[in-house]
Formats: structure tokens, sequence, C-alpha cells
């Protein structure tokens, strides 16, 4: 019976294919992971308008994403709007004086998301991270209590 050679990481694998660095293999590459990320992206806030629509809520989702590709001054934007219909997406002064105050997320929200520089997924996965604690429960005192009869 032939030995079996130890597993090489996957990793290790796809550096020996591509020794050399191909600049616009990179570029290119990267344009793919750009595309796919900003249509995944729709696809789940279209889902999410979809679940909304389900469950009964009255449910508008616009998203707007600015692309401006290293070294060049031409600006792309790419929109997602639920209701293209109706002219309903709001101004940016009327989002920030509604009340009660709009929730407004920045890439802080997210800081605790495995992708962040420095961890690995991992370490993220062995680290142990306690969700919530459990209080020590009531002592219940049995001994005073009166009897029912």
């Amino acid at each position: 019976m032939p030995q079996r050679q130890p597993s090489i990481p996957w990793k290790e694998r796809r550096e020996r294919r591509h020794s050399t660095y191909d600049p616009k293999r990179k570029h290119k590459a990267d344009r793919e992971r750009h595309r796919r990320g900003k249509r995944s992206c729709f696809k789940k806030l279209n889902d999410f308008y979809l679940d909304a629509v389900e469950s009964g809520r009255d449910c508008r989702v616009y998203a707007v994403i600015l692309n401006k590709p290293k070294g060049q001054t031409c600006v792309r934007y790419t929109t997602y709007n639920s209701h293209p219909q109706e002219d309903w997406t709001p101004q940016a002064e009327e989002v920030a004086h509604h009340w009660p105050k709009a929730d407004s997320w920045t890439p802080v929200n997210f800081k605790d998301d495995k992708r962040q520089a420095g961890t690995t997924m991992k370490s993220a996965s062995t680290s142990q991270r306690r969700l919530f604690t459990l209080s020590t429960p009531p002592m219940l005192n049995l001994i005073n209590t009166p009897t029912l009869g």
C-alpha cells in the first residue's frame, strides 16, 4: 500500500501554482471580487425587502455605492431601489432630522467582525468569548413559608 503524503495547505498550493506575480491578473481578480461582493450585497438587500413584505411590514430599501477606481477621476454610482416606480427616496437632511433618531451604520458597528485585520478565522473561532453570562439564581427561603391548608 502506498504511503500517503502529508496534506499541503490550500494557500501554499495556490502560491506554488502562481509563483510569479502578475499585476494584470491581480487587478482582474480584485475587480471580479468587488463585482461579486456588490451583487451579493444587493441580493441580501432584496431578500431583506422581500422578507419584510412577506411578514406584512412596509419596508423601503435604498442603497448607494460610490465607486472611484484608483488613479481615475470618474465616479460611478450603483444603486439599489426596492420601489423604482415611486419617488420616495428621502433627502439626507430629512433622514438626519427625523424623530425618533434614525439609525446610522458605519464600519465601526462591525468591528467585531471576523474579517478585521490581525485576526484569522482560526483564531476567531478558537477564542473563548462569552456571549452572555448567567447570574446566580435567587436563594429561596423555603423554611419560613406558610403552608396553604
